[in-house]
């Protein structure tokens, strides 16, 4: 059994392949990594959609170390329209949040040379939920900008632990490896100089 990892757009989907003859109409699936990664009209082209952790691609062609994916999923009805001049519920801006605030983060920085793995940095956040009541579960938009308030990336996040009592404090951390894009900023950047907001929190 082999492990390969494949760069999609700029996000690394990970698969355990055997070594069988598979017939040419069967579909082999492979898996998001890490999360909130960016789903490109073309190699460093236009934002599609926001790929969460764990969703399943099929890959369609490869190309410069690039590769084309499907995603097959369900959406409400309510949200599509038949051409690109009526409006879309994805037009609003952004909204601040009010639920949560992170109140405190870091960057960590692990070399392949530490870890024998590629190199990667880690995001720790720490978010406070400023609400009277328990939040269940929910996600949100990351916006980090630079200390000059310029947008560096934005990216869903979805955490896997995401109950929090009123008031409390929880911490959450995700990763980039060498070569993805949000991997360039935060490793290039000192803590100091990023600022990071949530924005469009949806709470179930």
């Amino acid at each position: 059994m082999n492990l390969k990892y494949y760069t999609v757009g700029i996000f690394t989907v990970v698969v355990f392949t055997c070594s069988l003859a598979f017939a040419e109409d069967t579909k082999v699936h492979y898996y998001v990594q890490t999360p909130g990664q960016r789903v490109l009209s073309s190699p460093n082209g236009e934002e599609l959609a926001i790929a969460n952790q764990r969703t399943p691609v099929e890959i369609l062609e490869e190309k410069d170390g690039w590769v084309k994916v499907s995603i097959t999923g369900w959406m409400r009805d309510a949200s599509l329209a038949s051409n690109l001049s009526a409006p879309m519920p994805s037009d609003k801006p952004l909204q601040p949040v009010e639920h949560l605030r992170i109140v405190g983060f870091d960057v960590k920085h692990i070399s392949r040379k530490e870890s024998g793995n590629p190199s990667k940095v880690i995001l720790t956040i720490q978010i406070k939920n400023l609400q009277k009541t328990t939040i269940g579960k929910w996600d949100a938009i990351l916006i980090v900008q630079d200390a000059s308030g310029n947008l560096l990336f934005r990216t869903r996040i979805t955490p896997e632990k995401t109950r929090m009592t009123a008031g409390e404090t929880a911490e959450f951390s995700y990763f980039w490896i060498y070569g993805q894009e949000i991997y360039d900023h935060l490793a290039s950047k000192d803590k100091n100089d990023l600022k990071l907001l949530l924005h469009n929190v949806v709470l179930e």
